[in-house]
């Protein structure tokens, strides 16, 4: 009976263990020699992900956000529970939503200084993956919409490891 080998990719343990089959031939070298190549990327890119996050971890102590450029939010005027509905004038509505809308755009300010500081964050540990072995072709598959994140990409490529199996033909 002829044989089928599998390059089978795994990871995980315990509840959170997985495998898919990700390639299969009837020559086992050639299986054999994917899953070597496939092993050794792996290997490479765990090199990469020690050196990048050692590089992130110095990049935040120099860099860390600064905290202290947000703005603080004003406090929005709150009526008694149970207050005469009559009471409330328009002006008090009105005032309390002038603070709303005054907080919100305090909101959207705070959140462009945390993107900025974030976005050159990214972009410095990205060139240093980059400069230092990483390729576009490790990267292919990311989805280029997300926020594309180095460190959480590699960990996840790096915790895979792949192995054959054979099976008999039908």
């Amino acid at each position: 009976m002829n044989k089928i080998y599998v390059a089978i990719a795994f990871g995980g343990s315990y509840e959170d263990a997985w495998e898919n089959n990700v390639a299969a031939s009837k020559d086992r070298l050639k299986i054999e020699r994917y899953v070597e190549d496939q092993n050794a990327r792996i290997a490479r890119l765990t090199e990469i992900e020690l050196a990048v996050r050692q590089f992130a971890e110095e990049y935040d102590k120099k860099n860390p956000f600064d905290r202290s450029t947000y703005e603080a939010a004003f406090d929005v005027p709150k009526w008694p529970a149970g207050m005469d509905q009559r009471l409330i004038t328009s002006e008090m509505r009105a005032e309390r939503e002038s603070i709303k809308k005054l907080n919100a755009e305090i909101a959207q300010r705070n959140h462009a200084r945390m993107t900025s500081h974030n976005e050159a964050r990214n972009e410095a540990i990205n060139s240093f993956a980059f400069a230092h072995g990483l390729d576009q072709e490790d990267v292919s598959n990311w989805d280029e919409a997300t926020n594309f994140n180095i460190i959480h990409y590699l960990n996840n490529a790096t915790g895979t490891k792949y192995r054959v199996d054979e099976v008999d033909e039908i």
